[in-house]
């Protein structure tokens, strides 16, 4: 959505209100129990392709934790907030151990030459050190 696009009034008034914070983060609760600073702040940075004239890694977030904290289960649902979590073409993209290589082949633009990562979140599950610090990824990111 651009600045440019006509909202309802049901929608701004949803928008303006100063509890909307809160009020979207009583909807983890139903998915997520505590984990309340994790949570908003993957939102929050979720949210960030959301600013116009963003730097483009302003909004990269690694999420670390020791194994079997709960990192996945408190991303993956803070991010089906938005449409289309399962489905493709979507706002997330949700990979799990990818190699570095698969981002040169994911959205050929030969094939797809309008796709951009503008507006999406890559979710990255299980990344690898080798993902993190490949070229290809850090030319993406």
């Amino acid at each position: 959505m651009n600045s440019a696009t006509p909202i309802s009034p049901e929608i701004e008034e949803i928008l303006k209100d100063p509890k909307l914070f809160d009020k979207i983060d009583r909807e983890f609760d139903k998915m997520i129990v505590g984990e309340k600073k994790a949570r908003r702040t993957i939102f929050l940075f979720s949210c960030g392709r959301l600013v116009l004239n963003a730097e483009s890694t302003s909004t990269n977030l690694l999420v670390n934790d020791e194994s079997g904290m709960g990192k996945d289960h408190v991303t993956k649902n803070v991010l089906k907030i938005y449409p289309n979590w399962n489905g493709n073409p979507g706002i997330v993209h949700h990979r799990v151990r990818i190699s570095p290589t698969a981002f040169c082949y994911w959205h050929n633009c030969k094939f797809e030459e309008d796709w951009t990562w503008d507006g999406k979140i890559f979710y990255g599950e299980d990344i690898s050190n080798n993902v993190l610090n490949s070229d290809m990824f850090k030319l993406m990111a």
